[in-house]
């Protein structure tokens, strides 16, 4: 018996652009090397950049680490944030880190995730007149803030296909801190979970997606202004511009929030006319969401609630992902930053 064998090609090299409201053009690259050296080994150097996000990070995986198919990794990242250009609040971050992290599979659908990584974050507050708690944590704790976070998660993944679900469910649950002794102390629990459930056939769906998050300082500390979570936009709570929605200052700068409930509905549904039904997916979805806490002006949980309702367009085009929304927002107040229209085009060459 004659066998033949032909290894397949490992090494890849991928650049992506788009252009997304509140961002501006998105443009991003990867070199990546899955059988480093023979090694079975993987490495990667990404990168990405928009208006208010620019990342460069160098990963190095052994996905074999021990027998059992736990996995260890080393990032290197370089991570630069500025709401300031956007106009959603007046500081800029640039974050330098590294981090070991190890993956354990528990079963064929269950994960757990560990990481301890040392960073070091650059504050750049862009104007003389911010937030009184931006100085205060600046004035406490300097420009240049070192910290040590640690994180632990456990994801499962039940759905039956990665690119158009139709039942099954994703958990992803993420605890994570920074260690005693060394910058500002807090802990943070993110819990995000997404259920797809077929309407009596797998071409209508109804997709359900729930998120909590909390942060907390301890040990007499205070969390960084720059932690805090952010909601509005069309991958958050659509009809709101990107990053502003809950507490603001009395100029409007969004001060984010230390606590987050989201709860987003799509009923999914086939485009009328396409023959390709997988490829382009209308929607008809209601969004709620609340965000507080971390501040002086104490808003409780119902002052902060908004919500929209509205239509929206996924195709997954040939040249990447194009997502269209239209949304009307409810309960929303004179100071918030409307956005009923809003677009996000992706591609990949």
């Amino acid at each position: 018996m004659n066998v033949k064998v032909e290894e397949t090609n490992t090494g890849s090299i991928n650049f992506g652009i788009g252009y997304a409201q509140g961002q501006g053009i998105l443009l991003n690259g990867a070199i990546s090397q899955s059988n480093l050296f023979g090694s079975g080994k993987s490495a990667s150097l990404s990168a990405s950049t928009s208006l208010i996000n620019q990342s460069l990070q160098l990963s190095f995986t052994d996905p074999y680490f021990m027998a059992n198919g736990t996995s260890l990794g080393y990032d290197i990242y370089d991570n630069v944030f500025s709401p300031n250009l956007a106009g959603i609040s007046p500081y800029s971050t640039q974050t330098l880190g590294a981090k070991v992290r190890m993956g354990v599979p528990v079963s064929e659908f269950d994960k757990i995730n560990f990481s301890l990584g040392v960073e070091n974050n650059q504050i750049n507050l862009s104007s003389s007149n911010v937030p009184l708690r931006f100085n205060q944590f600046t004035s406490n704790f300097g420009n240049s803030v070192n910290d040590i976070p640690l994180s632990i998660g456990w994801s499962r993944n039940t759905t039956d296909s990665t690119l158009w679900p139709t039942s099954g469910a994703l958990y992803n649950q993420t605890a994570d801190m920074t260690l005693p002794l060394v910058g500002p102390q807090y802990y943070r629990f993110t819990s995000q979970n997404t259920w797809f459930t077929p309407l009596g056939s797998p071409d209508y769906v109804w997709r359900s997606n729930a998120i909590f998050g909390t942060i907390n300082a301890y040990s007499n500390s205070q969390v960084p202004f720059y932690q805090n979570y952010f909601l509005g936009g069309i991958n958050s709570i659509r009809g709101y511009y990107i990053g502003t929605l809950g507490p603001k200052d009395t100029d409007g700068s969004s001060l984010g929030g230390t606590n987050e409930v989201v709860w987003s509905n799509d009923i999914l549904v086939p485009m009328p006319g396409i023959k390709e039904a997988h490829t382009v997916r209308m929607s008809a979805f209601y969004d709620m969401a609340s965000l507080w806490g971390g501040n002086a002006f104490l808003l409780t949980p119902q002052q902060s609630f908004r919500a929209s309702y509205g239509l929206g367009i996924t195709w997954i085009s040939p040249l990447g992902p194009i997502k269209l929304t239209y949304a009307l927002p409810l309960f929303n107040q004179p100071n918030d930053n409307l956005q009923p229209f809003q677009f996000q085009l992706g591609t990949s060459f």
